[in-house]
């Protein structure tokens, strides 16, 4: 059983769920995530998968739909998760022709330069400093963050590798002078084996942990916005448009396989403004 899932009555079940998933090389994030959602839908139901009909697995979405009130991006994840399990493992005939819930094209949270200093200077423990630092500095999701090795890193160079990223790729990313500095102070200070960089007891600090440190450091900052992990990657991404890097360079380096992707950051830069006068203010002078 892999760490962190649901035990639950269907779990013995869904093994042959997780066997497939592994054998087409998805991320530990995926497999927990249709495992849970799978799980919940068969306590649902409370029918063995072979017995589950098109109808029940209706009845579940809108249950979760007009019950539970679920977002539209977790309601798409449970309806992918049950897809996949139905269709792609268990090849059942009927065709799941349910439609996606429309997400909303809301802008990313981007926080200004002057508040992510800021929250790096108020942030005293050492390990959760460099934490904020790395995130922002090279634009990494939270998971590829928690998931660097020491050695995936090369401070000679200025940049480091992900492993098996989003899409089970590999990519280069780079670090700032001063990530550097921060990542060299703290690992002389290390004396263990742990090869991740963002150690903790069990492995690596977990996802929860992380966005517990920013959230904190936002606040003690005194940013009243919510912030949480991708907003440093998102404003990663801002700067980087707001200093004119070309837009492919930026797709590299956040290591997004469609551009679009990247092109949805234009939308989050508010420079384009700098240089406007509302009419207001030209009325008022007048």
């Amino acid at each position: 059983m892999i760490k962190g899932m649901v035990k639950g009555k269907y779990a013995p079940v869904l093994k042959n769920l997780i066997a497939d998933l592994r054998l087409r090389n998805y991320s530990k994030r995926t497999i927990d995530s249709y495992f849970y959602h799978n799980n919940k839908f068969l306590e649902f139901v409370d029918k063995s998968p072979k017995d589950v009909s098109k109808e029940d697995i209706k009845k579940y979405l809108s249950y979760l739909a007009i019950n539970k009130e679920v977002k539209p991006a977790t309601f798409n994840l449970i309806l992918s998760s049950i897809k996949f399990y139905y269709e792609e493992v268990l090849k059942k005939r009927f065709k799941l022709d349910l439609k996606r819930a429309k997400l909303g094209k809301s802008l990313p949270v981007v926080i200004s330069r002057k508040e992510i200093k800021q929250m790096i200077e108020v942030t005293s423990n050492q390990k959760h400093k460099l934490l904020i630092t790395v995130l922002y500095s090279a634009g990494l999701r939270v998971s590829e963050c928690l998931s660097l090795k020491i050695d995936h890193i090369s401070l000679e160079n200025k940049s480091g590798i992900i492993r098996k990223g989003k899409g089970n790729k590999d990519r280069f990313f780079k670090l700032s002078e001063f990530a550097v500095n921060l990542i060299k102070r703290y690992i002389e200070k290390r004396n263990d084996n742990n090869p991740y960089l963002f150690k903790d007891h069990q492995g690596h600090l977990s996802v929860r942990s992380a966005q517990v440190i920013v959230k904190k450091a936002a606040k003690n900052a005194g940013i009243k916005q919510r912030v949480f992990c991708h907003a440093l990657r998102s404003s990663f991404a801002t700067h980087l448009i707001e200093d004119k890097v070309p837009i492919n360079i930026v797709q590299k380096l956040l290591g997004h396989k469609n551009i679009n992707t990247t092109l949805g950051y234009l939308n989050t830069s508010a420079s384009f403004m700098d240089n406007v006068e509302s009419p207001l203010d030209k009325i008022m002078k007048n």
